[in-house]
């Protein structure tokens, strides 16, 4: 009877060392509530930012602490969203780079590794950004493809091809 207590606890005890006890911490992501997310690096859970309760971040992402994916955005593939970068309403990124103050939302598209947005860039629209483009600046893009170069928007123009 000893050893089959004993055998009990050991297995109780050791499941409760293995077996991490959190709870998610709530955030306010654009007026909707939110989750922080985390993530493992370096062998070590990390939090990040705000993720909505109605967006999809793939495990792949990186979230920053201060980022947010709000809405019903979807975030797959190797993105990585730093700084105050927000992704929200239907908008996709599929790779790529977000940072700065910079914001994508609409049904916006961002397929590929090399895509970046930052600064005070806003992607929106059905605006679809792919291949090697970079968005930065005040740029505000509100619809149409790109795949390549540097749309600097240092005076704030508003691109619609």
């Amino acid at each position: 009877m000893k050893t089959k207590t004993y055998l009990l606890l050991s297995a109780l005890f050791t499941t409760m060392l293995v077996i991490p006890q959190t709870s998610a911490q709530s955030c306010d992501c654009e007026g909707e509530t939110g989750e922080r997310w985390t993530y493992v690096k370096n062998r070590a859970v990390r939090t990040g930012g705000c993720v909505g309760l109605n967006a999809t971040v793939g495990k792949d992402a990186l979230i920053a602490a201060s980022a947010k994916v709000c809405g019903s955005a979807v975030v797959t593939g190797d993105t990585r969203i730093f700084g105050e970068c927000t992704v929200t309403g239907n908008s996709t990124m599929e790779g790529g780079s977000c940072y700065g103050n910079a914001r994508i939302d609409g049904d916006a598209k961002v397929i590929g590794n090399q895509v970046r947005i930052f600064e005070q860039a806003h992607i929106s629209g059905n605006t679809r950004l792919e291949g090697t483009v970079k968005v930065k600046g005040q740029q505000q893009l509100t619809r149409g493809t790109y795949k390549e170069g540097t749309i600097d928007g240092q005076l704030a123009q508003n691109l619609n091809n």
